[in-house]
């Protein structure tokens, strides 16, 4: 038998008010011409007009961790000991809400990146910051600065190359960790700042007398200190790091296409290895690599045996 018109309008209507309420409780909205008629199931709302959850800020560079999601002006990361202060990120506005909008200051705001490592040779762990000063559009300069765990502070400017993709600290930052044989890590740098990633520019800074110094490599003249690594078809080179019974060792890897042709896909060249003694590198021995692979000579190039955070 069929309801009475009255009762049936009021039992739609008040099937119409509880999906309102349930719609409006969620953040959802009617979907156009979407009332219920008489004696139809609910409707089921659409996925797509649920609140969606929203995501921690995450690392657009390297693959960091983060640490926290908050409404603080930055968003941090952490990867052992490394911290990446970044420009905070505009979080998706929740349905029904006005979204915020991120000022021109805070998108601008410079990215960081410090380090926890003992590098003054104390056994305590410093604060280590690299962090931007000014830019040109073809260079940045950048502040390496330490407070100390016995509160004492120094700092180095230093310039870092950039093309129209810009760079950053974070850019510059290659990691840091132990170097040398002396105590304390050091800190080590890309000066192309990215920009050509197969042939970086190292510098490597350590702690002098409560400076910072750097690092001459291994072999290089006494006004050139950069860290020569390539991995290009003409030019294989890098250092491969090692300690035995207790001396820091690091050999010299260069490498270059047999009869200078990379077609040849074999390479030749020299190791030399040096030790660590009296605050310096000596020359220990040297052996020639003849008739290598590509493969084999690719993995000589870049810093082997490095543990950098």
């Amino acid at each position: 038998m069929s309801l009475p018109a009255t009762q049936s309008s009021r039992r739609a209507a008040v099937a119409a008010l509880g999906l309102a309420v349930a719609l409006t409780t969620t953040g959802a909205q009617l979907p156009p011409d979407s009332a219920p008629t008489p004696g139809s199931p609910p409707l089921a709302v659409p996925p797509a007009a649920l609140p969606l959850a929203v995501p921690a800020p995450m690392s657009t560079g390297q693959a960091h961790a983060p640490v926290r999601s908050t409404r603080a002006a930055s968003a941090q990361f952490v990867t052992a000991g490394v911290t990446i202060t970044a420009p905070p990120q505009q979080r998706p506005a929740l349905p029904g809400q006005t979204p915020k909008r991120t000022s021109r200051a805070q998108a601008a705001a410079p990215v960081t990146v410090t380090s926890r490592l003992d590098v003054d040779g104390d056994g305590r762990a410093d604060r280590t910051t690299l962090a931007p000063v000014r830019s040109t559009s073809t260079t940045i300069t950048l502040r390496l600065s330490t407070r100390t765990a016995a509160g004492r502070n120094f700092s180095t400017l230093l310039t870092v190359d950039h093309d129209s993709s810009g760079a950053d600290a974070r850019s510059a930052w290659v990691g840091a960790g132990v170097v040398d044989g002396a105590r304390g890590a050091e800190i080590v740098l890309d000066l192309n700042g990215g920009v050509v990633g197969d042939w970086p520019r190292i510098a490597v800074y350590t702690v002098r007398g409560e400076a910072w110094r750097l690092l001459r490599a291994p072999g290089a003249r006494a006004d050139r200190t950069p860290w020569a690594t390539a991995n290009l078809e003409y030019a294989k080179s890098g250092y491969t790091f090692s300690t035995k019974r207790g001396v820091r060792l690091v050999t010299v890897n260069r490498l270059a296409p047999v009869g200078d042709d990379p077609a040849t896909g074999r390479y030749h060249g020299t190791r030399t290895t040096y030790r660590w003694a009296r605050g310096a590198w000596a020359k220990s021995a040297t052996q020639r690599v003849r008739g290598v692979s590509e493969s084999q000579a690719g993995r000589l190039s870049g810093l082997n045996g490095l543990s950098l955070r």
